[in-house]
């Protein structure tokens, strides 16, 4: 009787099992695209206008959404314009209607120079408004821009374009019809490439590069893998029409002979010069590189990491030369937090800030150019996050940090700010919560938007000591 009584509600239980079916289509309501309309905003987006102390941001609610102009140094908040109004000038003009409570205003951006006068676009057209005189106008009829080729890597003056072809890289003039092809490797072939696609078999096509522009445009260079002798993997693209399709890449598995080989090139554009950085060290090493210098193409700043985790190594690299100084060394187990394991430089290259869990805890420390250790920025048995923002004319960094603060769950994010060149650490964002950061480029003034699981998220104004303005 025992056994039958333990039998019954097993195969109740096995019957409920077989007659659920999937229901994706219900699934799919719950995804977060399709949540957010019906949910409206949770926070403040600030668009901070220019190097000011004012900005911009919309917010949608149950009564619709609304835009708002804040000005922090007056400590007032405003509608940006009436939605109403905005909706019948608009209208006015096109002779098209729009929903006041939903306009879908795009691409809003203030005129230079000015923090009154903005433009935006709804459809194809352009409109600007004068928040103090309420007047809108139309711009311009914007037409549809040819897009820029997907192979096209311009330099950041605008005169060279990087590609990629069969493998190789070249470069070109931008913006000149008869631009000629100007090989800069030879030595590139399929899985041992230049391009961003090691696989691709066409030959005459361009590519997109691995290039990567030097600031003054003077220099490229390229993180370059070998995986011609890594394994293949195999996958089926089921959504091939009209039949699925195998397709095949190359991929390391955990603890396999061959993986991909790292190695940095760099290219000089004017003298065409090509420069084999040797950064070897440990076998099936990874490199990455963190900074190039910003006024002449001279230094970079480059992480090698030995396969299993343990152990890195920071170098600073001639981009003259491709000689190679070892600035400081890194030790960890089991393995690095790459989330937080950030590395700031600034002032070309003369200071280096760099997050490290050599005590246990994840602290910043700064280096000089030469890879001494200068000082502690912070220290103490709790964990920094992020820098969300350097003050290089201060030199004061804005951090995230967790379980400082007695009291306070350890998993929410706190903001403090600490001096790069003094001791000691301010908490800005005081309460039991999660907290967000995004401040003005002048660096007076930050939004906080925080909240924890049993509160409604909650945003704040607040100047760079924490005070809460608005």
């Amino acid at each position: 009787m025992k056994k039958f009584l333990f039998f019954v509600p097993l195969l109740f239980c096995m019957t409920l099992l077989n007659g659920q079916k999937a229901d994706f289509k219900s699934a799919e309501k719950f995804r977060s695209q399709n949540m957010s309309p019906k949910v409206g905003d949770l926070s403040v987006n600030a668009n901070w206008i220019h190097e000011s102390n004012r900005f911009w941001y919309s917010y949608k609610t149950s009564s619709g959404k609304n835009y708002y102009y804040v000005n922090a140094d007056a400590k007032t908040k405003q509608l940006m314009f009436d939605s109403r109004y905005m909706a019948a000038e608009i209208h006015k003009l096109i002779h098209r209607p729009y929903n006041e409570l939903d306009l879908p205003l795009t691409d809003i951006e203030f005129e230079k120079g000015s923090t009154a006068k903005f433009t935006f676009k709804i459809d194809s057209i352009q409109f600007k408004y004068d928040i103090g005189s309420k007047l809108l106008v139309i711009k311009d009829t914007i037409p549809k821009k040819k897009p820029e080729p997907r192979w096209a890597s311009y330099s950041p003056d605008s005169t060279w374009i990087a590609f990629a072809k069969d493998h190789n890289l070249f470069l070109m003039k931008a913006k000149d019809a008869d631009s000629v092809e100007i090989q800069l490797s030879f030595d590139g072939e399929l899985n041992y490439s230049y391009s961003m696609n090691q696989s691709d078999t066409t030959k005459a096509k361009r590519g997109r590069s691995r290039a990567r522009w030097f600031e003054n445009s003077q220099k490229i260079y390229v993180e370059r893998s070998d995986s011609r002798k890594v394994g293949d993997l195999f996958v089926i693209n089921s959504l091939s029409n009209p039949r699925p399709e195998l397709e095949t890449y190359k991929y390391a598995m955990p603890g396999e002979e061959n993986v991909p080989q790292d190695e940095l090139i760099l290219f000089d554009v004017n003298t065409k010069e090509r420069i084999d950085v040797d950064l070897k060290k440990w076998k099936d090493q990874t490199i990455g590189v963190n900074w190039t210098s910003q006024e002449s193409a001279d230094k970079m700043v480059v992480m090698r990491k030995k396969r299993d985790l343990k152990e890195l190594e920071i170098c600073m690299v001639n981009a003259n030369t491709g000689e190679v100084k070892v600035l400081f060394n890194e030790l960890t187990y089991p393995y690095f937090n790459d989330q937080y394991n950030e590395l700031s430089v600034l002032n070309e290259g003369k200071d280096i800030i760099w997050w490290s869990e050599r005590t246990g805890w994840g602290q910043l420390y700064l280096y000089d150019q030469d890879g001494k250790l200068k000082r502690e920025i912070t220290d103490g048995y709790f964990v920094t996050g992020r820098v969300n923002r350097i003050d290089t004319l201060g030199r004061e960094l804005y951090i995230e940090g967790f379980g400082r603060e007695q009291g306070i769950h350890p998993y929410y994010t706190m903001i403090y700010r600490v001096s790069l060149d003094k001791p000691g650490i301010t908490l800005l964002t005081p309460e039991d919560a999660t907290h967000s950061f995004r401040m003005s480029k002048t660096n007076q003034f930050f939004v906080d938007t925080y909240s924890r699981a049993d509160m409604i998220p909650k945003s704040v104004l607040r100047d760079k000591n924490g005070n809460v303005v608005l």
